[in-house]
């Protein structure tokens, strides 16, 4: 090997433009020779071979001429240095600072190494500090530190060395004499600062890459891989029996395998966060396709691969994937690769939620809460064998659901002053208990304004000023607070059917007795509210007739105080006014002829769609209001009219001008009717005279004829068309009363409902609304009143605006229930639904959290409301078009037209007639134990509407 020619570092610091030191005289080798402290390192064998440092600069030790005999000529010393020459150069030999070029360089005896702090110098192991003496005066020039950097190069160069010699040799554990230079690279992160310098060459960080990839730096990587995945396994420990319903409302994908991650694995998160995305991608994707819930999915997986008692995130994600309607290989395959349990762990796990549901609904029943049940048909596979025993084609329940009544006070709710109350009760009247007071009218008038000018603003530009006016806003009556949240504890179905008198007093036999455990004496000094549909209600009824002499409140059921659901109430209404206004294609401004406007023929079918018969019927509404917009605005467009910045009192002015002009009857040109003679035994049966009941002429609803009145009959079109308008304005008050949660502004209207179900021939349900009103207003305290209004609107989001009537809440639970049920021949069993129905509360949550923590939305990204302006405009154009609006007694097709009965007049007469009276008499004879009757021959077709949330037809005997 041969090496470049060396030169000097006064050749160094001639090429630099340096003064070069002052060269003393030659010292005598006495003086050269190095002094020798006690107990001094540099003792030993070689040491007489060493240069050393002493006040006049670098000395040679004496040669031995045997070993060396190129040194038999001595060399002056170098002048003095400074603090910091003596520090880099301790080894300059003294001519020109650098050793010799005739010597070994393999000799490390010819190196001596000096502390940097030679004064304070620390002794090694067991040697006697060193002496000190003092240095002379400092002599020569300052030198740089680049100076001595390459003066320091120099050295190395002439010994044949590399600064990674140097540096191993520090490093060497063997060699106690360089412990100190050890301890200063090891300390304050200095050697953290080599590697990062190496790192930051291009060729270093290969080198080291390379390194780090083979050497033990890979097994430590390793270790601590392993390492931090056992703290995660240990984290994310979980059994079956863990999760509670507790467990379900608490978790999270970042509370859990995120914190994990964050405090027993960082090195791991790490690892998978840069492997799961490129470098472009970790750049730029820091919204759209953020890696950190998969990296959580990697890591929860890679813990349960470790041990399958680390299954916090899979016992969530198997309910998930159940729910959601996964097969049963499927799921299975999904716990192989560790996303889930198995299919044998999620049932016990829905067991397991369902007995920790029905204790909190055992908890729930001992306080202040209301119970309502419906029933639950299941239809199993078409091809099950007919044979004795063998199951039948539709199999059907019940599910019953209790909810908490957060306002309630336990002495509000004591039976015995109901029960007292109910034997003094007096029978309905007419004017004082049906007819709407001043107040409820002038609210409804108010309420009716603001949907007309709503239809206005929502289908026409130029309003949004307008929004949030709180002159064209609803009337509040009686609303729930906002954030209202209702609780609800559904219990396990039963294979009880509730369609018989029977099978209602053995549902809240086996909800309290039999699943919650609870004693009649438990269950019987406290009133019980159930809202279930009229059907239910009647047979309730019947059963406390029933069980009227037994022994406790609780088994003749009178806990049970009953109030009508509100989705079969406005369910039956429009089924009412559909039989009512259906007519044929032939008759202007008939259903059948905007149905076949408007392309929907489904709904002339036998079994009508509920959500598409409402919407239908809405978008008419709206169709003919804009038209009578277009009438009273004077301007020749919408446009217009919104640029003309009216006034709101203008505009609630003119909605009224709308709401007399064009959304009421006209007055029928006929003598005024006569009042029906009563009987006897109805007259007398509210104890009040018919001066107090009033005339029909003074009734808010009557209409009498008019000298020079335009004949409606001569018009029909006309004349229907503004009955139908009335109609669906009820309708459309009653659907934003549900959803704004005001139960006061339905009850405003209660009166009027009962007169339009009687006049549409509807008997049962105007029966039922004559139950819920005598019991409101002489049953009831005032206190468990206003609980009984309360509970008939829920709303399980605590959203504004969702609120939903309870009877619908329970559909919504039995359609969710049919979905997971998957009761198709030998799929499911009544154990596996009444699990099912227990614990249904927690399953849709985990549905919503494992795809709200996976970005999995409920609606994909292209969904958007339908945009159904379209068929609202077509039915103004066409309204328009026929000038149907205006009355003309010319009109062609006026003869094929028949009038619509009018079942507001219609149902007042029969209220007052006869319905009002035989009510009273028949509720006389219940208090009394009387057996009668309590269901009436309906004059309508049963109610046959398909409800697509349930997937059946709803229909009421």
């Amino acid at each position: 090997m041969s090496f470049p020619p060396t030169e000097s570092s006064q050749d160094i610091l001639r090429k630099q433009g340096a003064p070069l030191p002052r060269t003393p005289r030659a010292p005598s080798l006495a003086q050269r020779r190095p002094r020798k402290t006690r107990n001094s390192p540099y003792d030993g064998p070689g040491a007489s071979s060493m240069h050393a440092w002493t006040p006049a600069g670098f000395q040679d030790p004496p040669q031995n001429h045997d070993t060396h005999p190129s040194f038999s000529t001595p060399t002056p010393s170098v002048p003095s240095r400074t603090v910091e020459d003596r520090n880099v150069l301790p080894h300059m030999h003294q001519s020109d600072g650098l050793p010799d070029s005739s010597r070994d360089f393999h000799d490390a005896r010819t190196f001596v190494p000096v502390d940097s702090a030679p004064r304070s110098r620390r002794p090694l192991g067991n040697e006697a500090p060193e002496t000190t003496s003092k240095r002379g005066p400092r002599t020569g020039e300052h030198i740089s530190r680049a100076q001595r950097f390459a003066a320091a190069f120099a050295v190395l160069r002439e010994g044949r060395l590399t600064a990674v010699d140097l540096f191993l040799e520090i490093l060497d554990s063997s060699k106690p004499e360089w412990a100190n230079f050890r301890r200063g690279l090891l300390e304050d992160d200095k050697f953290g600062k080599v590697l990062d310098a190496m790192m930051a060459l291009p060729q270093g960080k290969t080198i080291i890459e390379t390194w780090m990839r083979k050497g033990p730096c890979l097994e430590m990587v390793l270790d601590t891989i392993s390492d931090e995945m056992d703290g995660v396994t240990k984290a994310l420990r979980l059994t079956t029996t863990d999760v509670t319903p507790a467990f379900i409302d608490a978790w999270s994908l970042d509370s859990t395998v995120g914190a994990a991650g964050r405090e027993k694995a960082p090195v791991m998160m790490q690892i998978l966060r840069r492997a799961s995305q490129t470098r472009l991608a970790q750049e730029k994707n820091t919204v759209k396709k953020d890696p950190t819930a998969f990296c959580h999915e990697m890591l929860a997986n890679i813990s349960n691969h470790r041990s399958q008692v680390s299954m916090n995130l899979q016992a969530i994600q198997g309910l998930f994937v159940w729910a959601t309607g996964c097969s049963r290989q499927m799921i299975d395959v999904l716990q192989k690769t560790g996303f889930c349990i198995s299919y044998d762990s999620i049932l016990k796990l829905v067991n397991n939620l369902a007995s920790c549901s029905i204790a909190q609904a055992r908890e729930v029943a001992f306080g202040p809460h209301a119970l309502c049940w419906d029933n639950i048909n299941i239809s199993t596979s078409i091809f099950t064998e007919q044979r004795e025993n063998g199951p039948a084609k539709v199999r059907s329940g019940t599910v019953a659901i209790l909810y908490k009544l957060p306002n309630a006070k336990r002495e509000d709710m004591l039976l015995a002053p109901i029960l007292e109350r109910a034997r003094k009760a007096p029978g309905l009247s007419f004017n004082a208990d049906i007819r709407p007071t001043v107040d409820q009218s002038t609210a409804f008038n108010a309420q009716l304004l603001a949907i007309i000018i709503r239809i206005l603003m929502q289908f026409t530009k130029g309003w949004e000023s307008y929004e949030g006016l709180p002159e064209l806003a609803h009337q509040i009556r009686r609303q729930l607070p906002p954030g209202y949240c209702t609780e609800q504890f559904p219990v396990r179905a039963s294979t009880i059917e509730e369609s018989s008198v029977e099978g209602n007093i053995a549902v809240p036999e086996d909800v309290y007795i039999g699943q919650l455990e609870m004693t009649y004496a438990d269950v019987s000094p406290y009133a019980i509210p159930t809202v279930d549909d009229q059907s239910t209600n009647a047979r309730v009824r019947g059963a406390k007739l029933l069980r009227r002499k037994d022994v406790n409140p609780f088994t003749r059921m009178e806990v049970f105080q009953q109030a009508f659901g509100l989705f079969h109430l406005c369910l039956n209404l429009i089924w009412a006014l559909l039989h009512i206004h259906r007519g044929s294609l032939t008759q202007l401004g008939s259903l059948t002829y905007f149905f076949t406007l408007l392309d929907k023929a489904r709904l002339g079918s036998e079994h009508p769609d509920y959500h598409t018969l409402l919407a239908a019927l809405m978008q008419i509404l709206h169709g003919v209001i804009l038209s009578a917009w277009k009438e009273k605005c004077g301007h020749t467009s919408f446009e217009a009219f919104a640029a003309s910045k009216p006034t709101p009192q203008a505009l609630l002015s003119m909605a009224q001008d709308i709401l007399h002009a064009y959304a009421s009857p006209m007055d029928e040109a006929v003598p005024p009717l006569t009042k029906p003679k009563r009987p006897a035994d109805a007259m007398d049966t509210d104890g009040r005279s018919d001066k107090e009941e009033g005339d029909d002429d003074d009734s808010a609803f009557a209409r009498g004829g008019s000298d020079g009145a335009p004949n409606p009959q001569d018009d029909r079109p006309h004349r229907n068309l503004r009955i139908l308008t009335r109609d669906l304005l009820y309708v459309a008050e009653l659907i934003r009363a549900i959803s704004d949660g005001d139960i006061g502004r339905i009850e405003d209207i209660l009166g009027t409902l009962a007169m339009m179900f009687r006049g549409a021939g509807s008997n049962n349900y105007c029966t039922e609304i004559l139950h819920f009103l005598h019991n409101l207003k002489h049953v009831w305290t005032p206190e468990f009143a206003n609980i009984m209004r309360d509970i008939m609107l829920v709303n399980t989001t605590g959203h504004i605006g969702h609120f939903l009537p309870i009877d619908l809440n329970i559909e919504h639970i039995i359609g969710f229930l049919k979905i997971l049920f998957l009761a198709k021949g030998m799929y499911g069993s009544w154990e596996r639904l009444g699990d099912i129905s227990a614990a249904i509360n927690h399953i849709q949550r985990v549905k919503k959290q494992v795809g709200s923590a996976l970005g999995a939305k409920y609606h994909g990204r292209s969904h958007t409301t339908p945009d159904t302006s379209a068929s609202v405009w077509k039915v103004f154009h066409k309204v328009q078009e026929l000038n149907l609006l205006k009355f003309d007694a010319d009109r062609d097709g006026n003869d094929a037209t028949k009038a619509t009965v009018d079942i507001l007049k219609s149902g007042e007469q029969k209220l007052k007639s006869s319905t009002l009276g035989t009510f009273n008499k028949k509720l006389k004879a219940f208090h009394t134990g009387v057996s009668i009757d309590d269901n009436e021959t309906d004059e309508l077709p049963a109610v046959a509407i398909n409800v697509a949330s349930n997937d059946e037809v709803l229909s009421e005997a």
